[in-house]
């Protein structure tokens, strides 16, 4: 199966940055740009769902994607952001997107490829399940693009990439 992760698009943060930010223009142009790319990758891919983050910028893009695709859009707390308000750990935050994603591998079919918008540091917990790495404090905190997305192959049978 295919995860692909994708980064939500350019958030704006006129008034200072929240959940509740929505996409620049810049931001909604390239969520459309994707939008097209993962139509065009539907042709090969069986697309069964786009999972994302409860945060509004993540939502919108998901959103956005979806235009072509008219998949289930799951909203899935574990991919939100690192939770500071509530003190979360940098570990605590890695293996609740960890958990998403596992739990979303074995729901699916060898076959199937599933869309995850979320934010850019839970990027590493994606490579993290892909190779097989541990969890830790010491992980590094990876920026990624925004709408870029990233595949990552999994044997259903083995949660191996």
């Amino acid at each position: 199966m295919k995860i692909i992760y994708c980064h939500h698009a350019n958030r704006d943060t006129k008034g200072g940055m929240n959940e509740n930010n929505g996409l620049t223009h810049l931001g909604k142009r390239d969520a459309r740009f994707t939008a097209k790319l993962f139509h065009a990758a539907a042709q090969k891919e069986k697309f069964t769902a786009i999972y994302t983050a409860d945060n509004f910028r993540c939502r919108l893009t998901a959103k956005m994607i979806n235009k072509y695709l008219n998949l289930p859009i799951i909203i899935d707390n574990r991919l939100n952001e690192q939770d500071y308000k509530n003190n979360e750990s940098w570990l605590e935050t890695q293996a609740r997107t960890r958990a998403c994603l596992t739990d979303i591998i074995a729901g699916a079919g060898n076959d199937d490829a599933v869309i995850c918008v979320t934010s850019g540091l839970n990027v590493a917990a994606f490579i993290q399940l892909a190779f097989d790495l541990e969890i830790t404090e010491n992980a590094a905190r990876i920026g990624v693009p925004a709408c870029c997305p990233l595949i990552f192959n999994f044997d259903k049978n083995t949660k191996k990439s």
